[in-house]
């Protein structure tokens, strides 16, 4: 199904370190050093802790690493585009693992070689890793946890995407998306008040010996509690064999008093933006199974540069990878978004043959960009009854 909103949200989903033979028993845990710890069902001497909590990154001066970019362009008639007006909003944050993780871990492991001598503790085999960013209201009473306002869409952005097969969750990412005017306008609102407007909320799964009973632990309260497990366990309907341990959301806010770079507002008109565009391109085709005759579908997009010349960013969709149904693109240089952009799409069959489109004007940097094909290109496999 298309999403019907326009504020972007971000899923990421790995499977990761896969322990072959790693077999924890959900009946052995209990709570050492007020962590929860699970024994393996044929290594007695085997013990797993959980994994470890996210947080909102800082700078060395204790600065929230967040930023929010409203940037305009207004025409001028010197420039001969008196009354046009264009503008590029940006949110950017940065989430990593807990800085509290590695003391608590140590903590852990004195406590189970007093307790426990000769035991070998590791992390839980993390099988799948989710993570979404959840679109809030401001309105809820100070302090209190819902998200009966998120608006929410998830797509697969692996670390390495070039890799056929990844085997890794991050322990830190630097998220950037675009935003329209009036959720830009939202959200600067909520931090100037010190609310929250966004959150950032992630999953881990695993697979125990001997059940496949949803877990989950929080920091947040009942209500978020309740409605991130059943968001994620909607995320994880094709694999009933995993379990969701922890889930939990990290509210995206800062104190814009203290630190009031963190709304950055900006006239462009002849110099050079802020920060690069962020294109977010959706493509159904694999993940709906639309066109079983394709490979796979690549976009490329184009723009001017600040220096003048043209630079290109691209991406492709794969057959090979339903689950990855949208992308941020972004541009390794600088761009000028008082200019036009442009794009093309090639398909690419099951034979390898490509077939690209002519290069297709756009205007509206803030657009979303969708390329799956219309209704009467579908091709579906004839199933045989």
């Amino acid at each position: 199904m298309k999403p019907a909103f326009s504020i972007i949200a971000l899923l990421l989903f790995f499977p990761a370190l896969n322990y072959l033979r790693a077999q924890p028993s959900l009946a052995t845990g209990i709570i050492i050093d007020g962590q929860m710890v699970y024994r393996d069902s044929k290594q007695v001497n085997s013990w797993y802790y959980m994994p470890p909590d996210y947080q909102l990154m800082s700078g060395g001066d204790g600065k929230p690493s967040i930023t929010l970019i409203q940037m305009r362009y207004t025409g001028t008639a010197a420039t001969g585009d008196e009354g046009l007006r264009k503008t590029n909003n940006i949110f950017q944050f940065r989430i990593g693992v807990d800085s509290l993780h590695h003391r608590k871990l140590l903590s852990l492991q004195a406590a189970m070689k007093k307790g426990y001598p000769g035991s070998q503790l590791r992390m839980l085999p993390v099988r799948k890793f989710s993570s979404i960013l959840i679109f809030s209201g401001t309105n809820h009473a100070e302090g209190s946890d819902s998200l009966s306002q998120a608006k929410t869409n998830g797509y697969a952005e692996p670390t390495d995407e070039n890799a056929e097969i990844n085997n890794s969750y991050w322990n830190e990412r630097v998220v950037t998306f675009r935003i329209n005017n009036e959720d830009a306008q939202m959200i600067a609102a909520a931090l100037k008040d010190n609310k929250t407007a966004l959150s950032f909320g992630y999953a881990f799964y695993t697979a125990f010996s001997d059940s496949a009973n949803n877990l989950i632990t929080t920091n947040a309260g009942e209500d978020i509690k309740a409605q991130l497990s059943e968001l994620f366990r909607e995320v994880n309907k094709s694999d009933s064999s995993l379990v969701m341990v922890k889930a939990d959301a990290v509210p995206l806010k800062a104190d814009v008093t203290k630190w009031p770079s963190v709304i950055i507002k900006t006239d462009i008109n002849e110099s050079v933006p802020a920060k690069f565009p962020v294109f977010t391109v959706y493509c159904y085709d694999f993940n709906n199974a639309f066109r079983d005759d394709l490979f796979a579908k690549k976009i490329e997009i184009k723009a001017r540069s600040v220096n003048g010349s043209d630079v290109e960013a691209a991406f492709t969709f794969k057959q090979a990878k339903p689950e990855q149904f949208a992308k941020n693109i972004k541009f390794q240089y600088a761009v000028r978004f008082d200019r036009p952009f442009y794009y093309r799409v090639t398909e690419i069959n099951n034979d390898g043959e490509p077939q690209s489109t002519e290069w297709m004007k756009r205007d509206n940097w803030t657009e979303l960009i969708d390329i799956t094909s219309p209704p009467e290109k579908f091709v579906r496999k004839t199933i045989v009854s």
